[in-house]
């Protein structure tokens, strides 16, 4: 067991005092300094709470096991008269997590097998290398959506989906026929590289200009269309519906009712659309034959299948037959037996 005491209990209560300011409820109001709200001196070169040292030196001493808490409500007051002991709540141990390195299967994984990152997360950190050394080239500390935008049209991902759209109409513009260069980003995806299909509308470079309202198509202004000149029917965001960045205004132009169906993405209205190619023919069965050739194993399968077929056709035939000498021999009886009556009558 530990105790604390001083070597000079009144000279403390003394030190104590002259920094304190008793009211009328009998609070010692601390008035030097404090630490998170609470009175703190220095004493026995630590620096310790006012309270427990006022105690020390008005009761000589302190068991190291408990603690001097104060039961009057005053947040600054370090009178020993009201102060308790109490025992300090044991605190539990928190439980030891395993720590996971990265890059290792969480669940499932007990021999701790390294996991590869997805295409996704593959994906974003090429595009954030490229944004970053984009963006130190021009003298920026850190890079935009926008560097990040310009490094996606160059990856194969974005090359491998843009040529997907653009088989849909035969490598043509969706409005004009002309030969289509890109897909125009209809909607911004969250994520680059997880645009749908109708997120992207290819495009020639006029209509590309007039998407991102550049140019007008038709050269003419008023109620006709912005990108056929045809009359118009209504007014168009021809704008993206997610802006790449804040500098691009969006703005708005008077469509026909075909346009606004293209520049929404729908091209299945448009005259060079083509439906996409069905789902390939499902896998062939086991032991189905390969490359025109016949297996020995379903060779055998159809010589069996021949032979049942001719033998319940056989088999049929007999049926047949007996049935139809039975049917005979039953007629030949009745003839002869009204025959024979016959006969009886004329004679009788």
């Amino acid at each position: 067991m530990r105790v604390l005491k001083s070597a000079n209990p009144d000279g403390l209560r003394d030190r104590i005092v002259r920094t304190v300011e008793i009211d009328g409820d009998g609070h010692w109001i601390w008035g030097g300094s404090t630490e998170n709200g609470r009175p703190r001196l220095e004493w026995g070169g630590k620096r310790r709470s006012v309270s427990t040292v006022a105690w020390i030196a008005a009761n000589g001493g302190l068991d190291t096991r408990f603690q001097v808490q104060m039961h009057c409500g005053h947040p600054l007051c370090v009178n020993p008269e009201h102060a308790l002991l109490a025992k300090p709540k044991k605190k539990k141990k928190p439980k030891k997590r395993r720590r996971q390195p990265s890059g290792v299967a969480r669940a499932g994984n007990r021999r701790g097998r390294k996991v590869p990152p997805g295409p996704r997360v593959e994906l974003d950190c090429r595009l954030q290398a490229a944004a970053a050394r984009n963006a130190k080239k021009d003298g920026r500390e850190s890079f935009t959506r926008k560097d990040l935008y310009k490094a996606y049209l160059r990856s194969p991902e974005w090359k491998s989906i843009r040529a997907a759209r653009l088989s849909e109409t035969s490598g043509l513009c969706a409005f004009c026929g002309e030969k289509a260069k890109t897909a125009h980003h209809i909607r911004y995806p969250q994520r680059l590289g997880t645009e749908k299909p109708h997120d992207l509308v290819p495009v020639c470079d006029q209509h590309h200009a007039v998407l991102h309202g550049k140019a007008s198509a038709s050269g003419r202004s008023g109620g006709s269309c912005a990108f056929c000149g045809a009359e118009a029917c209504e007014t168009h965001r021809i704008k993206h519906r997610q802006k790449i960045s804040d500098e691009e205004p969006c703005e708005s132009a008077p469509v026909c009712r075909l346009c606004v169906r293209l520049a929404d993405g729908d091209i299945s209205g448009s005259p060079y659309y083509r439906e996409p190619a069905g789902p390939p023919d499902p896998p062939a069965e086991h032991g189905a034959p390969r490359h025109g050739k016949v297996s020995r194993k379903q060779r055998r399968r159809k010589e069996k299948e021949v032979r049942k077929t001719a033998a319940q056709a056989k088999a049929e035939q007999k049926t047949a037959a007996r049935l139809l000498a039975a049917s005979q021999r039953r007629r030949a009886s009745e003839a002869a037996e009204k025959e024979s009556r016959a006969e009886a009558r004329r004679l009788g």
